[in-house]
């Protein structure tokens, strides 16, 4: 009796030993959910549900779909949504082949100076898109600019052959501001990292190098070339400042610039309309999750093994002459915009060289001498310091969660992170706006 009674009494203690508490990763995890949810998701709601609000800015709330109605019943914005389009795809067919070859050129081949090409792809994605797009409207404005009035000067030229405020000039833009660039930088280190040992076997095989890569190399690429491509699709609704200079003097609009209309040329501003409008991105980026997973999971299994071994192609004979298109494309990225940019600055009228005088001191001493430019720089500065040494560190962990670590919730936290990249800017600074404005503990930070 007595045994039977001890037995029983232990019997229970059975499933407490088998129960497992939460793990040190789950709460780690839930910590970065709940953290950047907060940052991300509660502006995202925010943006969202007050598209339904038709009060104008300080008035009470009033709910209804008249926002959503009148911003896509707006005469021409799906066709500015059809622009966005027109010039993802027309830059897509032009800068995707060239940055794909640059990166296989640069990662598995012994092209000179391979890793100094890689860092003029950097130096051109830091470059201000505004700057470079200005200092390339000086070479191939169609009545002021440099190149064309060097080539108009010709005796069998009658007109300007370039003008970059155009659908094709617009296109061109995007190529030599960051579009090459980004590209470049995404893909050099998935070919850097892919193992070669299925193009040897391809060549033993009696495989030329070009079949190899069309055959073995590119299939073998798709899952990291899809991602690049996705993020490129979302980079172009989120772009703003070349459809701005360059579409709105012949009024081109694509879809950032009509959200941009709706807060800036409308009396009160539309901000309903404008974050109605901004649904479009959310919508691409719930059908992009679900791709970008499923690619994420052919990658681990395709692109990279655990017997890395990498692989140099030799040029030969064609290494000099590919070094020498690689390093005309770098200087036309990096160089060509900076010096034109700086020669303008000192020029009396832009374009202008019959002007007396020619140059002139006085745009900087303007700019110099004006003191909310000094507080502005001061600004830029100090945000630029300080997000150039807390996201590295910040957005490294976050990082190394996601591939690191078999942590449930990974998913989750990713989606938060292409849901923050689909936002436009300026509806992001919105929704943080609000977020702070309607956050007790947040509002001393307003206008800091």
């Amino acid at each position: 009796m007595e045994r039977m009674a001890t037995t029983t009494d232990r019997r229970p203690l059975v499933p407490l030993l088998r129960s497992k508490a939460p793990s040190q990763g789950s709460f780690i995890m839930a910590a970065l959910i709940i953290v950047f949810g907060f940052y991300i998701l509660y502006p995202v709601l925010l943006i969202f549900i007050n598209s339904f609000n038709i009060a104008h800015v300080l008035d009470p709330p009033e709910w209804s779909l008249d926002n959503w109605r009148a911003a896509f019943t707006e005469p021409d914005i799906f066709e500015a949504i059809g622009n966005t389009f027109l010039i993802f795809g027309a830059h897509t067919l032009v800068s995707f082949p060239i940055a794909v070859s640059l990166a296989w050129l640069i990662a598995r081949t012994n092209l000179p100076f391979g890793r100094s090409l890689e860092f003029a792809m950097w130096i051109s994605f830091m470059l201000p898109q505004l700057a470079t797009t200005i200092g390339w409207s000086f070479l191939l404005d169609p009545y002021f600019g440099f190149l064309n009035q060097l080539i108009t000067a010709l005796p069998f030229i009658d007109s300007s052959p370039f003008n970059i405020y155009s659908v094709p000039g617009i296109v061109f833009a995007h190529l030599v501001g960051n579009s090459i660039a980004l590209k470049v930088m995404l893909l050099t280190p998935a070919f850097r990292n892919m193992d070669s040992s299925l193009e040897e076997a391809a060549r033993v095989s009696g495989a030329s190098t070009f079949s190899t890569i069309f055959r073995v190399t590119l299939p073998l690429m798709i899952p990291a070339m899809s991602l690049v491509l996705m993020l490129n699709l979302i980079r172009i609704f989120q772009s703003f400042e070349i459809e701005q200079i360059l579409g709105r003097p012949i009024d081109f609009f694509v879809y950032s610039s009509k959200i941009y209309s709706f807060i800036r040329f409308f009396d009160p501003p539309e901000y309903g309309m404008a974050t109605a409008l901004g649904a479009v991105t959310l919508i691409l980026v719930a059908l992009i999750i679900p791709i970008q997973r499923w690619l994420l999971t052919r990658k681990n299994y395709t692109t990279v093994s655990g017997s890395f071994k990498p692989g140099i192609v030799d040029l030969r004979a064609a290494r000099w002459p590919i070094f020498a298109a690689t390093t005309t494309l770098a200087m036309l990225l990096t160089v060509v915009p900076f010096v034109t940019l700086f020669l303008g600055s000192f020029m009396t009228r832009i374009g202008f060289f019959e002007a007396t005088p020619m140059f002139t001191f006085g745009h900087w001493d303007r700019v110099l001498t004006d003191p909310l430019l000094m507080r502005g720089a001061k600004t830029t500065l100090v945000l630029g310091l300080t997000t150039a040494l807390i996201s590295p560190v910040l957005f490294s962990m976050v990082g190394y969660v996601l591939v690191r670590t078999a942590w449930k919730g990974r998913i989750a936290l990713d989606s938060l992170f292409w849901i923050s990249s689909s936002i436009p800017g300026i509806l992001a600074s919105l929704g943080i706006l609000w977020v702070v404005l309607g956050t007790s503990f947040l509002v001393p930070i307003y206008g800091t």
